[in-house]
C-alpha cells in the first residue's frame, strides 16, 4: 500500500508539471488569448518628435564622418612627397 500511494503522489506531481508545460506552450503559440494585445498607436506629434530626433542623430553621424574624412584628406596631402606644389599659393 505504501508503494502504491507513493506512485500515485508521483503521478499527480508529474501531471501538474505536464499541465504547466502545456499551458506554457499554448501561451507561446498564442492559443490562450494571452500575450500580444492591442497594438499601441503613437500620436502624430510623438512620431514627429521621434523622426526629428532620428534626423538629428543621422546629421550628427554624417558630420562626424565628414570631419574624419576631411582630417584624413589633410593628412594625406601633407604626406605626399610633392606637397610643396600642392600647398604653394599663387
Amino acid at each position: 500500500m505504501d508503494i502504491l500511494s507513493g506512485l500515485k503522489s508521483e503521478a499527480s506531481k508529474l501531471q501538474k508539471k505536464l499541465d504547466t508545460l502545456k499551458s506554457a506552450i499554448e501561451i507561446l503559440n498564442g492559443k490562450n488569448g494571452v500575450g500580444r494585445g492591442k497594438r499601441r498607436r503613437l500620436s502624430r506629434s510623438a512620431r514627429a518628435r521621434i523622426a526629428k530626433a532620428q534626423r538629428a542623430r543621422w546629421a550628427k553621424a554624417r558630420a562626424a564622418k565628414k570631419m574624419a574624412n576631411d582630417r584624413a584628406r589633410d593628412r594625406d596631402v601633407y604626406a605626399l612627397p610633392h606637397r610643396s606644389s600642392l600647398l604653394r599659393t599663387y
